[in-house]
């Protein structure tokens, strides 16, 4: 969905790009979506209610992968790693639950990180 939404970002731009208007801030802020919708340009519009959808679906999968990752006692461990986000931490769980559990886990979860492939 993400990059979905970036595409969907880059057309806004293409058609701001043909008609030679020059926004020189982030179109995609509430002040850029205010300057560009009274523009009156369909596909501006229908891109920007795309983005405004894809926002939201975004934000509702944030909180689910967020949600689940805290409930498993084992995505604590991954997520001491600076940098490690929510998404990490779930995708590296059950790679490595199916290896190992315990304390053992975070020693091969920091192994990967520091030396991928080994």
């Amino acid at each position: 969905m993400v990059k979905l939404r970036t595409m969907q970002k880059n057309k806004v731009h293409a058609e701001l790009a043909t008609r030679w208007i020059k926004y020189y801030r982030d179109p995609f802020t509430e002040e850029g979506k205010n300057y560009l919708r009274p523009l009156s340009i369909d596909a501006i519009n229908d891109y920007l209610d795309t983005i405004e959808f894809l926002n939201r679906k975004v934000r509702e999968l944030d909180e689910k992968v967020k949600k689940v990752v805290e409930s498993e006692k084992y995505a604590k461990i991954p997520m001491t790693v600076p940098g490690i986000s929510y998404y990490s931490a779930h995708a590296n769980l059950f790679k490595l639950e199916q290896n190992t559990t315990g304390i053992y886990l975070s020693h091969i979860f920091k192994t990967e990180l520091c030396h991928p492939g080994t």
